[in-house]
């Protein structure tokens, strides 16, 4: 990467640098290097096209939104989302089920950690969130279901229904995993393991834990976060 980032620099490769900063700034975030994460965002956004919404903007925005989401800051992350998502649909990106399917979710998360932080705007946040989990089910496809289960089961856990919230996230850590979506099914098997407490609780947190730290996460807790919305 280091030496693509030099040759792309040496010849003014605005392009290939949108994608490396971009690259680099969601790494950095994950990995729990936020001050890293917002320099290569400031340095992908300086060589985005002005005069149109692209692939590489979208992927900045997740970036940025993840960054706010890693120091739970909701409101942060969904006002960036909201204010971008006009030109999202103006350059057709929605169009394509996985952008869609990560954006309703992303926003879910915003919403997510929002309201956990906001109890005086907790209805209205959560009447939203409920719109995104239908966005995602409506695409109809297992992935998106198990993500959106996943969520809901957050969503029942601030409207403090533990059995149902415990339902969900029992649910959706096997269906993540049969989709191959590692990194949700971690996250849901970390809200399996608080929720249920005791020995058998926290193995599964340890275990959780530990899929993180050997992919690269400095903080789990704070990536499921991103993940999940909490």
């Amino acid at each position: 990467i280091a030496r693509i980032e030099d040759e792309a620099l040496a010849r003014d490769d605005r392009l290939t640098l949108q994608w490396i900063y971009g690259w680099h700034s969601l790494v950095d975030t994950l990995s729990g290097d936020l001050p890293a994460a917002r320099r290569h965002i400031v340095s992908a956004r300086e060589r985005l096209p002005e005069d149109r919404y692209t692939l590489p903007h979208l992927f900045v925005l997740v970036a940025a939104s993840c960054a706010c989401l890693h120091t739970g800051d909701g409101r942060g992350a969904l006002q960036r989302i909201d204010r971008e998502w006009p030109a999202i649909e103006r350059g057709q990106l929605l169009r394509l089920q996985v952008y869609r399917v990560l954006l309703h979710s992303l926003r879910a998360s915003a919403l997510l950690v929002a309201a956990h932080n906001e109890p005086h705007a907790e209805r209205e946040l959560h009447q939203r969130v409920g719109h995104e989990l239908s966005q995602m089910e409506h695409e109809r496809v297992p992935w998106a279901d198990a993500i959106a289960l996943a969520q809901r089961g957050e969503l029942r856990l601030q409207q403090g229904d533990r059995s149902a919230a415990l339902a969900c996230f029992e649910l959706a850590e096997d269906r993540l995993r049969r989709a191959r979506m590692d990194a949700y099914a971690a996250a849901t098997r970390r809200r399996v393991g608080l929720l249920t407490g005791g020995d058998e609780g926290a193995a599964l947190v340890r275990a959780a834990d530990a899929w993180f730290v050997e992919h690269g996460a400095a903080a789990p807790d704070c990536v499921s976060a991103i993940l999940l919305g909490g």
